[in-house]
């Protein structure tokens, strides 16, 4: 039985009973905080859903329904039929089962279950994320040699990203972004990679943040995600002609429950004295709705959005006042030196070269 706090059972019951009615529904499942056990006041419901209209990709949508927020995560049928996508494994790991008539969500589930932990399964999963890994070096290395140090810095703080999937995956522990930091320090223990964990904070400029400067940039983010969502919605008709999961994640990210959400989970970490997790929390949220922001400038410009000239792209566009300003706050990249920029640049490959080489060693060490 799914674990949900009393007083509300029934009303997340009605929901899923009005979502099976959905024609292109074939199965639904829980995950996230709730199917972990670790859900606290401001969490919504993580809901998977196999299938939909012509569905070619991962979905996502924001749905509230008599004052329970929904965070659904739709998903086609063939990433759960014969062969399982890698992409999937966590949530499936967690996934408890709500409506399933043919077993398909079943079946996957079950399969994820008996190979999640084998060296094979661990492999494929951290090969996907040494490829991110290496996308977003990419992406830093080529925002360097012209000059933009914003964007260098930031493409290479979430290279590291993917290796710290690495490292809590060999783990064996959750990866989440409400509990990332924690989490990574856990994952760094348990495999005695603790000076990993610190070099990641101090390049990603967690390490020296202040309770007062996060609790600021709340203040920030709640008014930068409020001009950016505004805009959108202004542009509406730009919106419309972008690529369909650029203007999905779009709608995704402006629909007001996502502000909310966010909002109540970053501030509970601070008053948990969570800091540092609500810094990267918020960052985790603010990177891709700055990265629709800047298609959006460009398919306006009538030009090609480069993801090497993010905040360029921002920093010259005259938008929304303070956007650039304010996202240079909360990732704290305001007055960058080249030399740092460099230094954190080739801090990263070697974390990441160093991820290469001991990854299949720590998998055969830890898998169990």
């Amino acid at each position: 039985m799914v674990a949900l706090p009393k007083g509300i059972s029934s009303t997340f019951n009605r929901f899923v009973e009005d979502l099976a009615k959905q024609a292109t529904v074939s199965s639904i499942g829980l995950f996230g905080s709730w199917s972990r056990y670790d859900a606290s006041p401001a969490s919504d419901y993580d809901v998977l859903v196999v299938g939909g209209q012509g569905l070619e990709y991962e979905f996502h949508e924001r749905i509230e329904y008599e004052g329970l927020v929904m965070d659904i995560t739709r998903i086609p049928r063939r990433w759960v039929g014969e062969v399982i996508r890698p992409d999937v494994d966590h949530v499936l790991h967690e996934t408890i089962l709500l409506y399933d008539p043919s077993g398909m969500l079943k079946r996957a589930r079950d399969w994820v279950e008996a190979n999640y932990r084998t060296t094979g399964r661990i492999e494929v999963r951290t090969e996907q994320y040494l490829s991110n890994a290496d996308t977003y070096f990419s992406r830093a290395s080529a925002a360097n040699a012209h000059g933009d140090l914003e964007t260098t810095s930031v493409f290479s703080d979430m290279s590291l990203t993917p290796i710290a999937y690495i490292i809590m995956d060999v783990a064996g522990l959750p990866i989440t972004r409400s509990a990332f930091v924690w989490n990574l320090r856990r994952a760094c223990e348990k495999i005695d990679m603790i000076g990993t964990y610190k070099v990641v904070l101090n390049t990603t400029r967690l390490a020296g943040l202040e309770k007062a400067d996060v609790s600021s940039n709340l203040d920030r983010f709640e008014g930068t995600w409020r001009r950016l969502s505004g805009y959108m919605a202004d542009n509406r008709e730009v919106v419309n002609g972008l690529h369909s999961m650029i203007r999905d994640e779009i709608n995704y990210l402006t629909d007001p429950t996502m502000l909310k959400g966010i909002f109540a989970r970053a501030e509970e970490m601070l008053d948990e004295n969570n800091f540092i997790e609500a810094a990267d929390y918020m960052r985790s949220w603010l990177l891709p709705l700055l990265q629709d922001y800047a298609w959006l400038i460009s398919a306006k410009q009538g030009n090609k959005f480069d993801y090497t000239s993010l905040f360029k792209t921002i920093r010259l566009y005259e938008g929304p006042a303070g956007i650039y300003d304010s996202a240079a706050e909360i990732f704290n990249i305001k007055d960058l030196e080249a030399n740092a920029v460099r230094q954190e640049l080739e801090t990263a490959r070697s974390i990441i070269a160093y991820a290469r080489k001991k990854r299949l060693e720590l998998i055969e060490r830890f898998k169990d």
